[in-house]
């Protein structure tokens, strides 16, 4: 049975996170939550954490819901804001969180690899976003300026020099290249778009593979003297999407503590 403090508020924003069931995309979901808006969470295979980042809102008294699709498939990403909508009446974010990364050398990047990191980091981005934009229109229509808004998640890798990653950071450039192109587009119809760039991010997936060394690397490449944690990422991306940030889109901003790749 659907918990009934899920179900928002008629005052509040509505926020889609994809790939909000682990990681930055949990923490970006409860940040929002923590600022009043109603979240829906969405997983493609762990249904478990996705409810469990969902009751971690609940249980304090914020609206969350979870939802399933695989948004690397433009079809299933259509369904998801269909039925996002549905259930929260409206939609005034969207989160493209969602995004795969697996290192590769040239010889390694064959089309089976490239279709794999392009379909989750591009396409299902670029779908998302499609299927995303006619509500957030609506919700520009109908609300105070800057309410719309859509908060790309990208990488500084977009623009790094790594040997054996060149198809990852080739995906988060062409990211980044399609906030500033949407915020172009949308941004005369009242849809804010921009971009947060983590650096590298320890997460709960990623942990294992932080060996002392890398760990020691990165930090001595950071001026801020560590690794980067989800706590980093998610209030600049709540920040985004909320009214301090309504006279702002087309950015893609940097929260690496000063790395540079």
């Amino acid at each position: 049975m659907t918990n009934p403090r899920a179900h928002p508020r008629p005052s509040q924003t509505i926020a889609l996170v994809t790939g909000s069931s682990r990681g930055i995309g949990a923490e970006i979901a409860r940040e929002l939550a923590a600022a009043g808006v109603a979240v829906a969470i969405n997983y493609v295979q762990d249904a478990d954490s996705a409810r469990a980042v969902a009751e971690s809102i609940t249980s304090r008294g914020g609206s969350a819901d979870t939802f399933a699709a695989d948004v690397a498939i433009p079809e299933q990403a259509a369904d998801l804001v269909a039925r996002v909508v549905g259930r929260f009446g409206a939609l005034h974010t969207l989160v493209n969180n969602a995004g795969v990364y697996t290192g590769s050398t040239l010889e390694q990047s064959d089309p089976a690899l490239v279709a794999r990191i392009f379909g989750v980091n591009v396409i299902g981005l670029l779908a998302a976003t499609r299927a995303a934009a006619p509500h957030l229109i609506a919700a520009a229509e109908h609300n105070p300026p800057g309410t719309a808004s859509i908060i790309n998640i990208t990488s500084v890798a977009a623009r790094a020099h790594w040997g054996g990653a060149s198809v990852y950071c080739a995906s988060k450039a062409a990211a980044e290249a399609l906030t500033r192109c949407h915020a172009a587009e949308l941004g005369p119809k009242g849809v804010r778009v921009n971009a947060v760039a983590p650096g590298v991010t320890e997460t709960d997936i990623n942990r294992a593979a932080m060996t002392p060394e890398f760990r020691k690397k990165v930090s001595e490449g950071t001026k801020l003297g560590r690794v980067g944690e989800v706590r980093d990422i998610a209030p600049l991306v709540a920040f985004l999407a909320g009214p301090s940030a309504a006279w702002i889109t087309g950015q893609v901003i940097d929260a690496d503590g000063g790395f540079r790749p």
